[in-house]
Formats: structure tokens, sequence, C-alpha cells
């Protein structure tokens, strides 16, 4: 498996869409400024498979104020760039799912790596 962080899951996601440089899911040095968090969200479900949870409404907050909100793609991932180092809250949002939210602290000119596991609203397992 590669360890490029700039793809989606690519070959492992057989429904990524054509990688495109003004979308969410590929990072090329020149978008990136300041700090970047790179995500993915997933859904964690009764079988032993992974789901990637595409679509999530991604907010990014500094205390009560909203600095940047984006999407997942198909394959649950997603990216922030222009970040000032300091503290944030990640959350996550999608009907039908469970809403998720992490605190983080960034630095200057750093990639923060981000995972979000969200659950469904109903369960039967």
């Amino acid at each position: 498996m590669d360890n490029d962080i700039t793809m989606p899951l690519g070959r492992f996601c057989a429904n990524a869409p054509e990688v495109r440089y003004d979308s969410n899911f590929l990072i090329k040095n020149e978008n990136i400024s300041n700090s970047t968090i790179v995500g993915t969200v997933i859904i964690n479900d009764c079988d032993p498979c992974i789901k990637a949870a595409s679509c999530v409404n991604v907010c990014i907050y500094s205390g009560r104020r909203l600095i940047k909100e984006t999407r997942t793609n198909c394959c649950g991932n997603f990216v922030v760039t222009g970040l000032d180092s300091g503290c944030y809250k990640v959350i996550g949002r999608r009907k039908g799912l469970i809403c998720k939210h992490k605190e983080i602290g960034i630095g200057d000119d750093s990639i923060y790596m981000l995972n979000l596991v969200m659950e469904r609203e109903k369960r039967d397992c």
C-alpha cells in the first residue's frame, strides 16, 4: 500500500472520481500554506468491513468561531489548508450518523493527520 497522503485511497477505492487539483483530496506543495489537516472519516459498522463516510460535512472551529468548512470525498478523505497554529475543534456531521468531534492542537507549518470514526444513529447488530 502506498504511503502517499496526497491521493485518495487510490486503487483501493473503486468509486474514486478523477483526481483534480481543485478537489479536497489532493495536496500539492504550492497549495500548502501555514498548517494543514489531512483526514479520513469512516463508519464503525457491525460487519468487519471499514466503510468510508462520503459527503460528511467537516467544520473547523477555533473556540466558537467557524474557521473552515469542507466535505469528505467518496473515499471519506478531506483536506483543510491555511490554518494558523493553535487549538481547534474538528466536527464531522452527516445525516444518519452520530456527530463526531475531536479537539486538536497544531503547530506552525505542519501537517496534522486526523481520523474520525463515526457511528450510525441506529445500530441493529
